[in-house]
């Protein structure tokens, strides 16, 4: 009797502080990264919590928030072949086999129902096609044609009614200079420079309709684009920060200027000057940096208060002739009520 009872006791001994069957716990977070190692009693100190299991070929990772399932990972691995089944409560919604480092194919699942398939085909240790399949049925193909030194240099896509999309890049000693994108009869060009975009066209039935180019200098940026068709031109010049300064439309003869300012990298005041209309908008910020007061001028004159609290439109006052004739409130960007001031 005394024998039984220390085995006993030594099996709980073992048990509590996960020494037997491969099974351990950690503190983790939502995404479940294994933080620190924690013997069984302590799962219940903290939110999320992360069990491993581990039997020869299996391992098994489920997540817990308060002591609930959220999601599971099973892995098999015998050496040569990883399959990776993602469950989120007790449904598999994503299943991932790989060999020997590759990954050969993917499936994805509702409510345990295969939806679709993708199947990657590969020379040597190089990707050389993809599949995918939608209920058994393939919808289209991938063929990517590669460089001798073994860098992607054009995808194919081949679609099952015939419909083909390609795109391409074409790579020096400076990196990317060219990349192209081509769907039936549309057609889209990137040129490159040391690494930046510096101009894109835009063609269809091979006739050039658009383009954007992209200049830069030590104090930010310019883009330009042409509606070649429209003849519109629009151009948008940044600082260092990719906050906007200025935007200028052209379009016959039509030109709207606007002029951005900032304060610390937030914006204060927007000036938007158009054929005979004048309006100017201006921010006010709360201590955490939302939003809380935006003000609209036309001609100088205020026509409107917007409020906010964090970040939340909460009513709205509207002038007419400098005085105030309008009250709306929000709740849920929801107008619930209107007070019409006499």
């Amino acid at each position: 009797m005394r024998k039984i009872l220390i085995i006993f006791l030594t099996l709980e001994f073992l048990i509590q502080f996960n020494l037997v069957f491969g099974q351990n716990y950690y503190r983790s977070n939502s995404i479940g990264l294994v933080y620190e190692k924690i013997p069984n009693y302590r799962i219940d100190e903290f939110d999320w919590i992360l069990e491993i299991i581990k039997d020869n070929y299996i391992e098994k990772r489920v997540l817990y928030f308060n002591g609930s399932e959220t999601s599971r990972k099973e892995f098999f691995n015998d050496g040569n072949t990883l399959i990776i089944s993602e469950y989120d409560s007790k449904d598999l919604i994503h299943l991932e086999k790989k060999r020997n480092g590759l990954i050969i194919k993917e499936e994805n699942y509702e409510n345990n129902i295969l939806k679709n398939e993708y199947f990657y085909e590969y020379i040597g240790r190089q990707l050389n096609k993809t599949t995918y399949l939608e209920n058994k049925l393939v919808v289209y193909e991938d063929n990517f044609l590669l460089t001798e030194n073994g860098e992607i240099n054009q995808i194919r896509r081949n679609f099952n009614d015939g419909k083909l999309i390609t795109s391409g890049v074409s790579s020096f000693d400076h990196g990317r200079s060219y990349e192209w994108y081509a769907d039936n009869d549309d057609f889209i060009f990137y040129k490159y420079s040391e690494g930046k975009l510096v101009k894109m066209e835009n063609w269809k039935n091979g006739i050039l309709n658009r383009t954007k180019i992209y200049t830069f200098s030590n104090l930010g940026s310019i883009e330009t684009e042409t509606d070649l068709i429209s003849g519109k031109i629009n151009t948008k010049v940044f600082d260092l920060s990719d906050n906007i300064l200025s935007e200028s439309t052209i379009n016959g003869n039509i030109v709207e200027k606007i002029i951005y300012k900032y304060n610390e990298n937030l914006l204060v005041q927007k000036n938007i000057a158009t054929t005979g209309v004048r309006n100017k908008y201006f921010y006010e910020y709360d201590s955490e940096n939302d939003l809380k007061l935006e003000k609209i001028l036309k001609d100088d004159m205020l026509v409107k208060e917007i409020f906010y609290n964090q970040g939340e439109k909460t009513f709205e006052k509207l002038y007419k002739d400098n005085s105030l004739i309008l009250i709306v409130s929000y709740k849920n960007g929801e107008k619930v009520d209107e007070e019409y001031i006499q």
